[in-house]
């Protein structure tokens, strides 16, 4: 691995494509990557084969070589076996792999102007929110949030944390702040800066949990996850704050004018905190 290197292409020497959107790049990269990869594997052993004077399907690769399963002493590094193609002019070895995905048949009856009615490999998340309430104010603050995601197997779970904290505070956003307002049919807002969204200033503990239930179709058993941890956040944390005042606010976002109202409505008691 510490021999590859990676280099962001530009989009005016790459192939024409079709986007990968709604948490489906990695899912389908990683298609796309392991099919070209299989694709230049097949190249090199044939080049190794070519130096051995064996059958390709006779070889494996074993520390940097490729070489015959029967006799592991004849061998030739994947440094020469590459090589050989540029000395007979064949210019280098290149794999190329596309994916397209295929969505899985469905029940035409259960679904009504939807464009991708199934997909592969559906995302799954649950969240936990624990708030408190001022009960003279109404305003909430989230002291912890916990983000279980299925996310099939993890590429990278480094970036795959960072993407699911991010979604989860794109969620608070939704919850406590983000609103856009209309006049008219029209966005009265002037500016984005005066969305409210959330800084690292105004979000409490977020833990994820990264759940690996492997999809079959997926790259290694990957699901899409980008985009899943924003969607039960604002329902997480309307619960919990409904668990804490008494009385469900079913608007959002969660306003501490909307919260107070809550409060009021439940009796004026001091709420307990949620759980």
């Amino acid at each position: 691995m510490g021999r590859l290197v990676v280099t962001n292409a530009d989009t005016d020497t790459t192939p024409f494509d079709l986007t990968a959107g709604g948490s489906r790049t990695t899912f389908n990269i990683a298609h796309a990557m392991r099919n070209a990869a299989g694709d230049l594997k097949r190249q090199v052993l044939e080049e190794a084969a070519g130096a051995l004077e064996a059958s390709p399907e006779d070889l494996e690769f074993a520390e940097g070589f490729a070489r015959v399963k029967a006799e592991p002493g004849r061998r030739v590094s994947l440094k020469e076996a590459i090589a050989r193609s540029h000395k007979q002019g064949q210019g280098p070895l290149i794999g190329r792999g596309s994916h397209t995905g295929r969505n899985p048949a469905h029940d035409p009856s259960t679904v009504e102007g939807h464009p991708e009615p199934a997909r592969p490999a559906p995302e799954f998340a649950t969240q936990i929110a624990h708030v408190r309430v001022n009960p003279e104010t109404g305003e909430v603050e989230v002291l912890r949030l916990v983000n279980a995601q299925d996310v099939g197997f993890a590429i990278n779970p480094l970036q795959l944390e960072g993407q699911m904290e991010g979604g989860a505070v794109q969620g608070l956003g939704y919850a406590l702040s983000e609103d856009l307002p209309r006049e008219g049919g029209r966005v009265s807002a002037p500016g984005l800066e005066h969305m409210l969204m959330p800084t690292s200033l105004d979000v409490g503990a977020v833990e994820s949990l990264i759940v690996e239930e492997p999809a079959f179709d997926g790259p290694y058993g990957a699901k899409g996850a980008g985009e899943t941890p924003i969607i039960p956040t604002a329902a997480a944390v309307a619960n919990a704050v409904a668990d804490a005042v008494g009385e469900p606010v079913r608007e959002l976002p969660l306003t501490p004018e909307r919260v107070l109202r809550a409060v009021r409505r439940a009796g004026g008691g001091r709420p307990r905190p949620a759980g």
